[in-house]
């Protein structure tokens, strides 16, 4: 019984085309239970039998609440300025592309960590391709100055792409990142292993580690399989 209610001050009805304008809202509910809500300047909507396509523009708010009872609970937000969405001919989402200014916050909890982990990811242009059978994300494409943030570590490359099924995300384009440990330059991929919470970098890289504490001489962050190192 899931369904959207949307509210805004002006509503326009045509042949296959719904469009809301001024201060639109819609609410994703399943039931009486609230999934998540869009905040947006215009919300376009194109059907025949079902739903088509979703067209939301103009300082676009989307948000994914955490589903109760859940062990391990995740929130998202994604904030853009235009948010594309294609369904199937069986109704489900096939894909949503966001562009322009895009943001993309995820918080969840996870066993043995007292806080809450944080990711953040800031990119022109994010392209999310969903599972024909579960309708949930199964892969991530992001484009054009990537920036990737975990609690203190901070990953860059021109472009990213996360895989669901494996927790991968694999930055290209003279990607770089930032540690309390150290520096990773020059590198050809770099690999953010979400599972395991480590980064991995492949093919060629340049790497600067600080001195940790007490002079052991050791690096104790959980880093790496690296291939090739210069």
């Amino acid at each position: 019984n899931q369904f959207i209610e949307i509210w805004a001050q002006e509503f326009e009805y045509r042949t296959n085309l719904l469009q809301f304008r001024g201060d639109a809202r819609a609410n994703f509910l399943e039931g009486a239970v609230a999934l998540g809500k869009l905040t947006c300047g215009s919300i376009t909507i194109r059907y025949t039998e079902r739903v088509e396509s979703f067209l939301a523009e103009t300082n676009v708010e989307l948000e994914q609440f955490v589903v109760p009872q859940v062990p391990e609970p995740v929130a998202r937000k994604v904030r853009c300025e235009q948010l594309r969405a294609q369904f199937t001919p069986e109704g489900r989402l096939e894909v949503a592309v966001a562009e322009h200014g895009v943001t993309a916050e995820q918080e969840e909890s996870r066993r043995g960590h007292p806080r809450p982990v944080i990711t953040t990811v800031v990119s022109d242009r994010v392209t999310a391709y969903f599972s024909t059978l579960t309708n949930r994300v199964a892969r991530v494409v992001a484009e054009k100055d990537v920036v990737f943030t975990q609690d203190e570590r901070i990953a860059r490359g021109t472009n990213a792409v996360y895989t669901e099924a494996t927790g991968l995300l694999e930055l290209t384009g003279q990607p770089t990142a930032t540690m309390p440990e150290g520096q990773i330059t020059e590198a050809e991929r770099l690999v953010w292993d979400r599972l395991h919470t480590r980064l991995i970098a492949r093919g060629l890289f340049k790497s600067v580690w600080k001195r940790p504490p007490a002079s052991t001489n050791r690096v104790t962050a959980p880093l790496l399989g690296a291939e090739n190192h210069r």
